[in-house]
């Protein structure tokens, strides 16, 4: 799928503005099991769709702004709306015309958040970049409608031939998020060769991050009908902490194109390397949930004109 688009615009020297498209949260699963019941055999099957989508808008100011140090710090408002599904099916595999059950919780919600960001970029030398970056994202609550349907059926591939059992109605909810923060460190460093009888010059640039993220799932809540935030009868999703380190570098051969150069299509190529690890929210016997991903990439240049370049990124994570 697409994780994101995004477009960012300078104006006015030391103000920019991003716009920004991308899923808050999705779900795309399916999980079917058979188990023996007498001299026949009962399927269970388990189904979740539906996005959560994130609208943003943001707008930043560079209270810093020479050659050698440049720092900026920025808001987002970010809307979120959406709906995503759980769905339940059962059904006896060898009874003829046997009646089958089925049953949909529907979620959806909306909600209004904020982030903060900095960014600070400071120039070591002509040829080697530090940059540091924040962001951080508030407790944030989400107002929401809850509705459960259970329904019989004979042929679970014709939903037009369910027949409804009970509805339980839309209810009111409020989903509450913990806080969230990032903190990431970025060195670049461009290489260059000149070749003054054929008046070339060639500019490489290897680039080397770090990000460690940090969310506090074990917040996450849900409340019914209840509007006061600190209801004792709110349910706890008993999440824990999650964090996440990720590590990657990426090299360039050819950045800057300089005298009569013709730069041959894999020297504009971008070339990706990445390690990450995740500490989950959900456990297993007492034990958090962990995940390694390692993951190469390749980002290949589109030139629109001479003043205006764009690219097309690909990566495939292990």
């Amino acid at each position: 799928g697409i994780p994101e688009i995004g477009l960012g615009l300078s104006f006015a020297k030391r103000f920019g503005i991003a716009f920004a498209l991308k899923p808050f949260s999705n779900k795309n699963y399916s999980i079917t099991t058979m188990n023996p019941i007498g001299t026949d055999t009962i399927m269970h099957k388990y189904i979740g769709s539906g996005s959560i989508n994130q609208v943003s808008g943001g707008l930043s100011f560079n209270i810093l702004n020479n050659d050698k140090v440049k720092w900026g710090i920025g808001a987002n408002a970010n809307g979120v709306f959406g709906q995503v599904r759980d769905e339940r099916q059962a059904q006896l595999m060898a009874t003829s015309s046997a009646l089958a059950g089925v049953e949909y919780q529907n979620r959806s919600g909306a909600a209004f958040m904020m982030d903060f960001e900095t960014i600070l970029q400071a120039n070591l030398t002509e040829n080697d970049e530090l940059t540091f970056g924040g962001t951080f994202r508030p407790e944030t609550q989400m107002s929401g409608k809850t509705n459960t349907l259970l329904m019989t059926t004979t042929n679970l591939n014709e939903p037009a031939n369910y027949n409804s059992i009970s509805q339980l109605g839309e209810k009111d909810v409020r989903y509450v998020y913990g806080h969230q923060w990032k903190a990431g460190l970025t060195y670049s460093r461009k290489f260059k060769m000149v070749n003054a009888k054929m008046e070339r010059t060639r500019s490489s640039l290897w680039t080397t991050s770090v990000n460690f993220a940090s969310q506090d799932y074990s917040a996450d809540r849900m409340y019914g009908t209840v509007a006061n935030p600190t209801d004792a009868n709110a349910l706890s999703f008993n999440y824990k902490n999650a964090t996440s380190l990720h590590i990657g570098t990426e090299f360039t051969p050819q950045v800057i194109i300089e005298g009569a150069n013709i730069v041959k299509f894999f020297n504009r190529a971008t070339y990706r390397i990445g390690f990450v690890n995740k500490k989950l929210p959900f456990s297993v016997a007492n034990t958090q949930l962990n995940e390694w991903t390692t993951s190469v990439g390749m980002g290949i240049p589109m030139v629109i004109d001479r003043r205006m370049e764009s690219s097309i990124h690909f990566s495939l994570g292990m």
